[in-house]
């Protein structure tokens, strides 16, 4: 659904941002607008910066899975090695989760956020 408020298609996702600005009164001061400005960096700063632990726990994850796929296959302990890479559904399990809960704590979805999720759902739908 799209509504036109002064030539931009507004969903109810981004209405409050257009209502906003294009409502209220723009009597804003040079400094006032640098402020805004300066938020709105801080808080995309914030959001983008991460520590980097779900990479290394996909990374260590691959790791042990293919070092147990290859062990399975060398020394034939299984009629079938690729059984190792179910392992993975324990970190997949542990990332859904925790992105679950962090997406709870997010009070701000800029088009970004929008876009990225559209990504991840078609990569997803094409995976299978």
């Amino acid at each position: 659904m799209c509504i036109t408020i002064v030539g931009h298609c507004v969903t109810p996702l981004n209405f409050n941002l257009v209502h906003f600005f294009c409502m209220k009164n723009n009597n804003m001061t040079n400094l006032e607008s640098l402020q805004l400005i300066d938020s709105m960096i801080n808080k995309a700063r914030n959001r983008f910066s991460e520590n980097g632990h779900l990479y290394l726990v996909w990374g260590w994850s691959v790791f042990v899975c293919a070092i147990a796929s290859f062990a399975i296959g060398y020394w034939h302990l299984y009629h079938r090695a690729d059984i190792a890479w179910i392992g993975l559904l324990i970190p997949w399990l542990y990332m859904m989760i925790y992105l679950m809960q962090k997406k709870k704590q997010q009070q701000v979805k800029t088009y970004t956020d929008e876009i990225m999720a559209m990504v991840w759902l078609v990569f997803s739908i094409l995976m299978f």
